[in-house]
């Protein structure tokens, strides 16, 4: 019985992974949780800001193309926009945004509110079971020095302008359309579709779908780095056109307007305990440069709820000085009081039909005999009415 319902949430991870304060009162964060951080050694530091190198207008030109957005019109990209597949593409691209703008102005908004006394951008993000969700993580945790992304994905390449050129474009274009229809319409990834979307040699990963995001998102690309991480979790970058499959990769990007370069790397890993457990570069890299982190989590398909993800659980509520999630990521019950404020928001009906074997009652009583609980006007992770928690570690 176990086996076979550990083998159901494998399979659930691979078909969605592709998405007034409660009566415990927050406290001020623990004096740890402020330091500043220095590089560790063998940790790539960002490169200068600015200027743009030639390198860089490149990728950035790309990412721009890929988003739907305008291009040098003496670039090379410039006469693939022209191509009516592009324009339509565009068309199509700007109105996904559009619908979402409304939706991610009130969550900046919530989060600027309810988040300021908490976040602390020296500190790096920790975005596990995420895919390539580079934007939920800005919404809500904007400004962060680091932001460390892992899911099952593939890592990928940028895309080449000469294979564009070589392949029916619009058929191409369309798979990021359907990707993002999920993103932006339900607010989380699916990873079968992302799985069937990202297998082709165009679009071979997260890394093309990265770039779009960071596009839209009003941000530079300064470079991208492809790589492994060594023993001790530090990374290691590929020599250029060395052969082989990567498992992680780090983009230096910058904000419109800003000089300061900003790290977000992603990791293609499996978190599962059989998996988890033997990734020592991966633990290593957590261990060192991620405590503490701020951990952010949504559409997680509740498998920290079971045994079989109980290490990267334990993991996280070890290295973690606030977790901002809904109830898909771990448990109510696991938050020991004496350690962590907990502050809910929003509502909490139970999970969705998928997923209905994994209703949290400790959660359902929470929500109905916590005074003052505030709703939200957005939509967060898999229900339209949705719940957030905020921990935060309580000071020692």
């Amino acid at each position: 019985m176990r086996t076979s319902r550990m083998r159901r949430w494998l399979g659930v991870a691979a078909g969605l992974l592709l998405a007034v304060a409660c009566q415990w009162k927050q406290e001020s964060l623990p004096s740890r949780a402020v330091e500043p951080r220095t590089p560790s050694p063998g940790k790539a530091a960002p490169p200068a800001a600015s200027p743009l190198s030639e390198k860089a207008k490149l990728l950035n030109e790309t990412a721009r193309f890929l988003a739907g957005l305008s291009v040098d019109e003496s670039g090379p990209f410039a006469a693939l926009a022209r191509t009516d597949a592009w324009t339509r593409y565009a068309k199509t691209s700007g109105s996904q945004w559009a619908g979402f703008r409304a939706g991610e102005a009130r969550m900046r908004a919530w989060a600027k509110k309810e988040l300021a006394d908490v976040f602390r951008p020296a500190l790096p993000v920790f975005y596990p079971f995420g895919g390539p969700d580079i934007t939920f993580a800005d919404i809500f945790l904007t400004g962060a020095n680091e932001y460390v992304l892992v899911g099952l994905e593939d890592i990928g390449s940028v895309p080449r302008v000469e294979n564009l050129a070589g392949r029916d474009l619009g058929e191409e274009l369309a798979l990021y359309v359907k990707s993002l229809d999920d993103l932006i319409g339900v607010s989380f990834f699916r990873t079968n579709d992302m799985k069937e979307d990202l297998a082709n040699p165009t679009i071979d990963g997260v890394v093309p779908v990265i770039m779009l995001l960071l596009a839209r998102l009003d941000k530079e690309i300064l470079s991208i780095e492809f790589g492994d991480l060594a023993p001790d979790g530090g990374f290691i970058p590929a020599l250029e056109g060395t052969p082989g499959k990567r498992k992680a990769v780090t983009f230096f990007f910058r904000s419109a307007g800003e000089s300061q370069a900003r790290t977000l790397r992603y990791f293609s890993a499996n978190l599962y305990d059989g998996e988890f457990l033997k990734n020592a570069p991966l633990r290593a890299f957590l261990e060192r440069e991620m405590t503490p982190c701020f951990t952010f989590m949504k559409s997680a398909s509740y498998l920290m709820h079971h045994p079989f993800f109980g290490a990267i659980r334990k993991q996280i509520l070890d290295m973690s000085y606030a977790i901002l999630q809904d109830d898909s990521a771990i448990p109510f019950r696991r938050f020991d009081r004496a350690v962590w404020g907990v502050s809910l928001y929003g509502r909490y009906d139970g999970p969705i039909k998928l997923f209905a074997d994994d209703f949290d009652q400790e959660l359902y009583d929470a929500y109905r005999t916590t005074p003052g609980i505030k709703p939200l006007n957005f939509r967060f992770g898999y229900t339209p009415l949705s719940d957030i928690l905020l921990s935060v570690r309580k000071p020692k």
